[in-house]
């Protein structure tokens, strides 16, 4: 089967995917990326991966290139859409071949742009009309459906996806063994220092196991505007011997530390996409406390199963949850091991890659989905962030 996959532009979130597509097509795959790789992103260690690997077709190069990904996305058997001109789109779904649009949630700043006149003229043009033509939608958030599902748009059309970044395969001994350091927990907070992300809940959080007097170490790491105010806030509260935060590292060496991490806090609002550290950190064993308005939260973790979730923005309902596997050792690593077979067993690369060419074939047969759980499952509709923006 041939398959195209479009997008802006290549990242390590998506290769590994890629790679698993481009050997179970046997070479019949494509990555169209419609722009370059942006320099902020590089600045901070990314690679330009469009220049790196030839399934990439640069379709921002030159008219040529340009005409060729466009000929491709018609012509494909199968295609994924992502963020992509809706002009190289439009031969295919006028010709009723099969399509899977690829989307996080559309209402991540809150209910209200359902009313904005631009976003429902979107609606309409790119998504309502097309609701009758094989248009199918691969939800990169537990979110997405509910989201399209208020507009009418592809009810019964939904399945589970994501991002698919790396999964390790480990020796379970020696991981957790790496995680063991004496009577201290170590705990990791990971990603960009701004408001939505809530790097500041992790030092509440910290301040809060100091008082109560665990031995532990919080390590953050990223870089942004929240910075100077958080490292204040570690000195203000005294937590200069357990809270460390260390700035941006390439994505090989956060790895290495959430290796090393027992406990992984995710404490994203409703903002957060998808979020890759939560597929990352499971990947490394650790035993992960998610907020549930994460769009990966609601696929990956299964709360007292292979992590746990809490509601979004109640600190005390988060600090309870870090104070029971603070608590509990062997609670934490059957957490952590329960998540690293999530992705070992389900939610890795050559699943997912696996999963959409059945899922892919059995749609164009008239079936439904043969999965019940995990990638190209179908994605039940899903309701949750603020009415307006705050």
């Amino acid at each position: 089967m041939s398959v195209v996959f479009v997008s802006n532009y290549l990242n390590h979130h998506q290769l590994p995917f890629c790679e698993a597509m481009l050997k179970k097509t046997n070479g019949q795959f494509w990555f169209v990326a419609t722009m370059p790789t942006p320099e902020n992103r590089i600045n901070i260690g990314y690679h330009d991966m469009n220049k790196h690997y030839p399934f990439v077709i640069c379709a921002y190069e030159s008219e040529e290139a340009e005409k060729k990904a466009k000929s491709l996305i018609t012509n494909a058997e199968t295609v994924i859409a992502g963020s992509a001109p809706e002009e190289y789109l439009t031969d295919r779904i006028k010709e009723g071949q099969i399509l899977f649009r690829y989307s996080e949630r559309l209402y991540k700043q809150g209910y209200i742009y359902l009313l904005a006149p631009k976003r429902i003229k979107k609606m309409r043009v790119q998504h309502l009309v097309n609701r009758n033509k094989p248009v199918y939608m691969l939800c990169a958030s537990s979110f997405t459906s509910g989201d399209f599902a208020l507009n009418g748009a592809y009810r019964n059309k939904c399945f589970k996806w994501g991002y698919f970044p790396e999964v390790k395969e480990h020796d379970l001994d020696s991981l957790f063994e790496k995680k063991r350091n004496g009577h201290k927990v170590s705990i990791l907070w990971a990603g960009r220092l701004i408001g939505w992300k809530h790097p500041d809940v992790s030092i509440l959080i910290a301040e809060k196991l100091m008082e109560e007097g665990f031995d532990f170490d919080l390590t953050i790491i990223g870089d942004g505007e929240m910075k100077d105010d958080l490292e204040k806030m570690v000195i203000n509260s005294g937590l200069q011997n357990y809270v460390h935060l260390i700035g941006s590292l390439p994505p090989e060496e956060v790895r290495e530390h959430m290796e090393a991490s027992s406990i992984f806090l995710f404490t994203s609002d409703c903002q957060e996409g998808w979020g890759a550290v939560l597929n990352e950190s499971m990947n490394s064993g650790c035993a992960v406390i998610a907020s549930d308005a994460v769009g990966s939260t609601g696929f990956l973790v299964h709360h007292n199963e292979n992590g746990l979730t809490y509601r979004n923005g109640n600190i005390n309902d988060l600090y309870s949850k870090v104070k029971m596997l603070v608590k509990d050792k062997k609670l934490t690593e059957d957490l952590g091991k329960a998540a690293y077979e999530t992705m070992v067993q389900m939610w890795n690369p050559e699943t997912a890659a696996d999963r959409f060419l059945v899922l892919s074939e059995a749609l164009q047969a008239g079936d439904g989905t043969p999965f019940a759980d995990g990638p190209c499952s179908i994605a039940q509709r899903k309701f949750g962030g603020k009415l307006y923006i705050s």
